[in-house]
């Protein structure tokens, strides 16, 4: 009699946590749903700061750090424009960029960048990212996700450094090494 009445406590007592834990599942999901949109704009700021070649081009409405996904929606218009390369819309689908002589083709509904007379597309998404292509087309400025833009940068010999705690993003030249260094920094004479 009493190994009967000990399982039916216990099976009690599990039945109790089983649907407590239930519960509080069921009222967790309820608040996330309710509070998706709060979570995003958490996630999206849109107070950032952007500074290209030393010069803030900041706008509230062209750039944002997305911290949950670690990237930022860079205004890639008026980043090159600040990086002094030239840039001509020359109709909705084509925008020609030149820098040192090398004219680059963007074609922002297809998301393709090339550099005229090559086949090789420089937008792609940087191994590791989280998150696909984000690209989009406000009033002849292209917005695009750093993690995309990256390898292009690099090629125009440019860095991004985003600071995810204060919120600012800085576009600037690489360091170029000495001539005169060896890969360890020592200098040669």
């Amino acid at each position: 009699m009493k190994r009967t009445i000990v399982c039916i406590l216990l099976v009690l007592t599990v039945c109790f946590f089983v649907s407590s834990c239930g519960k509080s599942d069921l009222e967790t999901n309820d608040n996330s749903l309710t509070s998706y949109e709060d979570v995003q704009k958490q996630n999206t700021n849109s107070n950032s700061k952007l500074t290209v070649n030393g010069k803030d081009i900041s706008s509230d409405k062209t750039l944002s750090i997305n911290h949950e996904k670690q990237y930022a929606e860079i205004p890639l218009i008026a980043t090159l424009r600040a990086l002094d390369c030239q840039v001509e819309w020359i109709n909705e689908k084509e925008v020609k960029i030149i820098y040192n002589d090398t004219v680059y083709i963007l074609n922002p509904d297809q998301k393709i960048l090339k550099k005229k007379g090559d086949s090789f597309n420089i937008i792609a998404v940087a191994p590791g990212a989280t998150h696909g292509i984000y690209c989009e087309t406000l009033d002849q400025e292209f917005i695009i996700d750093s993690d995309s833009i990256s390898y292009f940068l690099y090629l125009l010999g440019a860095e991004i450094v985003i600071d995810y705690d204060y919120d600012t993003v800085v576009i600037d030249w690489k360091p170029k090494e000495s001539e005169n260094s060896t890969a360890d920094g020592t200098v040669c004479d």
